[in-house]
């Protein structure tokens, strides 16, 4: 399809060259905004901080649409740097492209004229020629709210259509202090193509980059994120943070080209709405600003029909349950079938012999915690096969073991009061050898998180003292210096993608040094963006398991462990119809395991959040706090 190129004046930063002498002004307690009246050539508009916060972006009134007369075929795709699944399509030689720009129907359009305007809210109509036009509407809230853009239109002919607010001016990445674009982009770390990331892989809403102290960026609005869990079929919105020019630029893409809402009828009217955000101070200022006025997280959680100590009960039960827990006796190991099918796993004794100390119950240490603790102290490998011909996810063969980390060989040392000299000797032997426990993750050597579970049992200051000088080259290396790529510094599960704040905030406790428990702040809040955010469940009741039934998240099950192809077939689940308050089915405060675990369906976790309510006692930090009672 032919280019053609439309500048649309809307809001957006640009480069700063001053402002119309007849400005519209719209303030609250916290924002300032001036809008030309007239639009004329390199006119911008000023969104500025008041009240003791005063800073002034200036937003290029830009506006991108994006349009195609025939299915482009929008399917996932994958980037080059990271195994993250992001939006793709087909261009004209049916080639792959995940770049939009690539594709060569977009359409930049230029603000006409101002409609109208009062007090609050202003309305702009921009268009192109007699073949597009769209409404712009800026509304500024009261209070500290950050502004709320608009933007509508009546398709004008049958197609796809997509909109893209790209106003924020550009900057080189290399000057950012902080980035984000969901769900794997942060820190440092620039995406290397210029990429959409889908709603279903929004799990907090929103795009932004921190530089010079200011927080930039933008996050649709609530009423713009239904309440249920986003797929990639269903997602009405995407982010993006890089230009096609290799330049860094919050954008926000509604509908996404190709996906869900995008094709529209003649006639057919399109809104949405999102908000553009700034705060002042580093990007741990910016995203408390982000939940508490824009996402307006809050905690959902109440009791149920149960109390918590029920609850714990009822898992137990559950646990206990050789059928529903898939506990294979004779293999002393949970049933891996689903992943690897004739393999078994186990990743801990540390649970049930936790669980069978605090209930007392000699049933949960003879059946599960000390099978637990001889698979673990036996194996070479969590995922253990019999079969020596089953290769998938690189199980091992061998009674090679332990395969346990040295802090789990420390804490059964210390659980179980020293009476067996296994795990102290077992500590010593493997003590600075690498190994690969879990997949092909290499772990251990002279690692600091090693010699601080050893010298909780030697309480031998050297090992201390060892400790305390690897953290601190760590820290330096991770903390003090964000990540830029995902080679040394990212791997597999969500925890991997920040520092190790789990294990800095025990080196704290261990020594009370500040930096250790500042560094652990910084990284749990990096992960706080992995967490749920947003749809924040209704306040009303919803309709759980409709017509008895749920439909399975993946569309079979795997027969072979080296054949990841799955058997398609029915997997629904059968289950009662109930009407339930809709925060019992939320997902707010909870990470994904992994991103490719992530994408057919929620494949959640809570494991952070008594960590962080420790973090939050410590810290005084409340969102800590909030998004471990959400977890919980």
């Amino acid at each position: 399809m032919k280019k053609i190129f439309i500048v649309l004046f809307i809001i957006a930063i640009g480069i700063k060259v001053g402002l119309s002498q007849e400005t519209i002004h719209l303030q609250n307690e916290l924002y300032k905004i001036s809008i030309p009246e007239k639009f004329e050539k390199g006119a911008l508009i000023s969104v500025g901080l008041i009240n003791g916060q005063e800073t002034t972006r200036y937003l290029t009134p830009e506006l991108v649409l994006f349009y195609s007369s025939g299915n482009q075929d929008y399917h996932p795709g994958h980037t080059s740097d990271v195994n993250s699944l992001v939006v793709a399509w087909k261009n004209e030689k049916e080639e792959q492209v995940t770049n939009i720009w690539e594709l060569g129907n977009e359409y930049i359009l230029n603000a006409d004229k101002i409609i109208s305007s009062t007090s609050e809210k202003v309305i702009i109509q921009c268009s192109y020629k007699k073949e597009f036009k769209v409404n712009l509407i800026i509304n500024l809230p009261e209070g500290s709210a950050p502004p709320q853009f608009s933007f509508g239109f009546t398709s004008e002919k049958d197609g796809w259509y997509s909109l893209c607010f790209t106003g924020i001016q550009d900057i080189e990445p290399e000057k950012l202090d902080f980035l984000y674009q969901p769900l794997v982009w942060s820190w440092k770390r620039f995406p290397a193509e210029a990429v959409i990331s889908p709603e279903e892989f929004a799990t907090t809403a929103a795009v932004f980059t921190n530089y010079n102290n200011i927080t930039e960026g933008l996050a649709p609005s609530s009423n713009e994120i239904p309440f249920r869990f986003a797929t990639f079929n269903n997602s009405r919105f995407g982010f993006s943070l890089r230009t096609n020019e290799g330049l860094a630029k919050p954008m926000l893409f509604a509908p996404i080209l190709g996906g869900a809402e995008s094709f529209m009828k003649k006639g057919e009217k399109y809104n949405f709405s999102f908000h553009y955000f700034l705060s002042k101070g580093d990007w741990m200022d910016g995203i408390d600003y982000l939940y508490s006025d824009v996402i307006k997280l809050k905690t959902e959680r109440q009791n149920a029909t149960v109390t918590l100590n029920q609850t714990l009960e009822n898992m137990i039960d559950f646990a206990m349950d050789d059928n529903y827990s898939g506990w294979v006796e004779d293999l002393k190991a949970s049933d891996y079938r689903f992943d690897v099918p004739g393999t078994v796993k186990n990743v801990s004794a540390l649970h049930p012999l936790s669980i069978a100390l605090t209930t007392g119950n000699p049933e949960i240490y003879r059946r599960r915690a000390l099978p637990m603790i001889e698979y673990m102290m036996s194996r070479e490998k969590y995922l253990y096969a019999v079969n020596d011909e089953i290769k998938g996810q690189n199980p091992s063969h061998f009674l090679k073991g332990p395969c346990m980390e040295i802090a789990e060989l420390v804490s059964l040392h210390q659980m179980t009061k020293g009476s067996s000299a296994a795990f102290s000797k077992e500590t010593e032997r493997v003590f600075g050898t690498t190994r690969k426990l879990n997949l092909v993750t290499e772990t251990g050597g002279d690692s600091w998180q090693d010699y601080l579970a050893k010298y909780r049992m030697s309480r031998n200051p050297a090992d201390l003292k060892k400790a305390i000088e690897l953290t601190d080259i760590y820290i330096k290396g991770t903390t003090e210096s964000y990540p830029k790529d995902f080679v040394k510094s990212a791997g597999y599960f969500v925890t991997e993608y920040s520092n190790d704040w789990y294990g800095l905030l025990e080196l704290y406790e261990e020594t009370q040094e500040q930096r250790f428990l500042d560094a652990a702040v910084v990284g749990a809040r990096q992960m706080l963006l992995w967490m749920r955010s947003n749809p924040m469940a209704p306040d009303s009741t919803i309709v759980a398991n409709p017509g008895n039934k749920v439909k399975g998240v993946f569309p079979g099950r795997r027969f072979e462990s080296d054949n990841y192809e799955f058997k398609e077939y029915d997997t629904s689940t059968r289950i009662q119809e109930q009407t339930v308050p809709a925060w019992r089915t939320s997902l707010v405060g909870l990470p994904p395991e992994a991103v490719s675990t992530y994408w057919y369906g929620p494949v959640m976790l809570t494991h952070h959040a008594a960590w962080m309510l420790r973090l939050a006692r410590l810290s005084g930090d409340e969102k800590f706090k909030d998004v471990a009672y959400n977890a919980v």
